[in-house]
């Protein structure tokens, strides 16, 4: 991967930070020329174990190729010594976590058989798709 972390700064404008980790955070971003929002996975790699740093590398490489309706698509990486920045797109109407918590807080509200079965197979797709290519995902959630 190519040393590129001198043009995240200005290529990219920081919003917010939406999730944190144990490795760093998660933030949306605004493509300075695009006008568009995406996610800035932000991977501090100081003080993580040299096998964990090439996981890190891996993941972009693997992320690089993938091309599904149903993952998140990877747009670009910023690497340097301390920092890994994996660029993605931006899911306007939020992941399934999201729906999942907005409708527990409405009182009687709930999916419709439809709805689930449509997450079912669109969830399906992805890991077939990802199995396909001999990719194992151990960290599947909402």
């Amino acid at each position: 991967m190519e040393n590129k972390s001198s043009n995240y700064s200005t290529i990219y404008q920081e919003e917010n930070c939406i999730g944190r980790g144990s490795f760093g955070c998660a933030m949306i971003v605004i493509h300075k020329k695009e006008n568009k929002r995406y996610i800035a996975k932000k991977i501090i790699l100081e003080g993580l174990q040299i096998k964990e740093q090439e996981a890190c590398m891996m993941e972009v490489n693997l992320l690089k190729n993938l091309d599904h309706p149903n993952i998140v698509k990877f747009k670009e990486s910023f690497f340097n010594a301390n920092l890994l920045i994996i660029i993605m797109e931006y899911c306007e109407v939020g992941d399934l976590g999201y729906h999942i918590k907005r409708k527990l807080n409405k009182k009687g509200e709930h999916f419709t058989e439809f709805e689930i079965f449509n997450w079912f197979v669109q969830i399906c797709l992805a890991l077939e798709y990802v199995h396909s290519r001999r990719i194992i995902h151990r960290d599947i959630k909402t």
